[in-house]
C-alpha cells in the first residue's frame, strides 16, 4: 500500500506523528526522533524527501537557527486520508489483541529491529 503512494514506512511514519501533532503545531527532528518506530532511522534525510514531495512544512526555529521547526503539509493531510482504508484495517487487525499481546508484539518488533 505504501509503495503505491511513493511512501517508505518511516515516511509514513513521520507523515502520522506530524499528523498527530495537529496541522498548526511544529515539531523538531528531535520530537520525531523519539516518536519513530524504527529508531534507526535517519529522520533528517526522511524530512528533507518530504519537504521535497511537498508533505511537510520546514521553517528555520526563531530561537535556534540550527533547528528546523516541521508541520505537515495540506498535501500530506491528503495523502493520509487517501490511505485512511489501510490505516483502518490494521487499526482492525491490532484490534483484535488485548493490551498484553499488543505490549508483547511491541517487545518482539523491537527486538527484531535491533
Amino acid at each position: 500500500m505504501l509503495k503505491q503512494h511513493g511512501l517508505t514506512e518511516q515516511q509514513y511514519n513521520i507523515l502520522r506523528v506530524l499528523r498527530a501533532a495537529s496541522p498548526d503545531k511544529h515539531v523538531s527532528v528531535n520530537y520525531l526522533k523519539e516518536r519513530m518506530l524504527d529508531k534507526k532511522s535517519d529522520v533528517s534525510r526522511i524530512v528533507d524527501r518530504l519537504f521535497e514531495k511537498g508533505y511537510l512544512k520546514r521553517k528555520e526555529n526563531p530561537l535556534d537557527r540550527r533547528q528546523k521547526d516541521i508541520s505537515i503539509a495540506e498535501k500530506g493531510l491528503t495523502l493520509l486520508e487517501k490511505m485512511y482504508g489501510c490505516e483502518k484495517s490494521s487499526d482492525e487487525l491490532l484490534n483484535k489483541l488485548t493490551i498484553e499481546e499488543v505490549k508483547e508484539l511491541n517487545k518482539l518488533l523491537n527486538k527484531i529491529r535491533g
